[in-house]
């Protein structure tokens, strides 16, 4: 990943783990989609206080990376998120 090979960048794949399986959001409205991944992530206690860029490849409703978010942001400081083609 281009991205960790920033100085002082360290991809942290172990930082968000998914703890509740989902269902498939396609078709589902904004407020399904949000309920579906409500709780589905955890943080890991690794990466407290870290400062935090969580990455992702689709974003329609943001449902999921707002959860993942909200996991991370109970153990880090601050997060930037970006997602890939808009």
């Amino acid at each position: 990943m281009a991205v960790a090979k920033r100085p002082r960048w360290v991809l942290r794949a172990d930082a968000l783990e998914r703890v509740t399986e989902t269902r498939r959001q396609v078709g589902k409205t904004d407020e399904e989609r949000a309920q579906n991944v409500a709780g589905a992530f955890s943080a890991s206690p690794r990466v407290k206080g870290q400062k935090l860029l969580l990455l992702g490849d689709v974003l329609s409703t943001a449902a999921t990376a707002s959860e993942a978010a909200s996991a991370l942001l109970g153990v880090g400081r601050r997060i930037g998120a970006d997602c890939g083609p808009h």
